[in-house]
């Protein structure tokens, strides 16, 4: 006759352990045992979701979002790029943005035909998007705190302010004058002072808020 008592605990079975030797609390804690063993044994976490948390293709570490599967961000984006283009070169269709309007929504052509945008209408997205969070208190408090990290003990940052407070002593005082923008020849208060040498305050290049964005996007591909 089957015995109905737990041959660890003694405790009486239930359900379908009483075809078994041992009751449901023993045999759950007999499998987390079993499981943690084998995680520890391909060096893993006690306790997760049983993933690698490296990267199968760069084997980089995962970021957080991406640990339950089995790419990290950057090889999942590249993947699902290459997978949009195969899908558009069977179908014979041209990719979504060689296909974008030049012309932006407000009439204006766009400096980027790629864009959605042209730069006025994209500027102005993101600062109604800016007032918008402004209205959030733990947004403003997380953005203090990213500002003041970002300064905290980096010398680079502290040079950089004291050469524009240099730039900006040297206007006062009328050692500097404002200059158009030697790329576009613009003269309006978009013009800004750009110091290809930090160590070098009164040595200025004179660019529009656009051209001197797009030199320092240069400067870093």
């Amino acid at each position: 006759m089957r015995k109905l008592e737990c041959n660890k605990c003694g405790k009486e079975k239930e359900g379908s352990y009483i075809w078994e030797s041992w009751c449901a609390d023993c045999s759950n804690e007999r499998r987390k045992v079993a499981k943690a063993a084998k995680r520890a044994a391909k060096d893993l976490p006690e306790w997760g979701s049983g993933r690698d948390p490296k990267c199968k293709t760069c084997r980089a570490v995962k970021e957080e979002p991406y640990m339950n599967g089995s790419l990290c961000r950057q090889c999942k984006l590249e993947k699902a790029k290459a997978d949009y283009i195969k899908k558009k070169a069977e179908e014979g269709t041209p990719s979504r943005r060689s296909g974008r309007n030049p012309i932006c929504k407000c009439g204006a052509t766009k400096e980027n035909p790629d864009s959605g945008f042209c730069r006025l209408c994209s500027n102005e997205k993101k600062r109604l998007l800016r007032e918008k969070n402004k209205q959030d208190p733990d947004w403003v408090a997380a953005e203090t705190e990213k500002n003041i990290a970002r300064y905290r003990d980096d010398l680079e940052q502290d040079m950089k302010r004291l050469c524009r407070k240099a730039t900006f002593s040297a206007l006062r005082k009328g050692i500097l004058k404002y200059a158009p923008c030697e790329v576009c020849g613009i003269d309006d208060s978009s013009v800004q002072a750009h110091h290809d040498d930090y160590n070098k305050p009164l040595e200025v290049r004179w660019l529009c808020s656009w051209h001197h964005a797009e030199h320092h996007k240069n400067e870093k591909k």
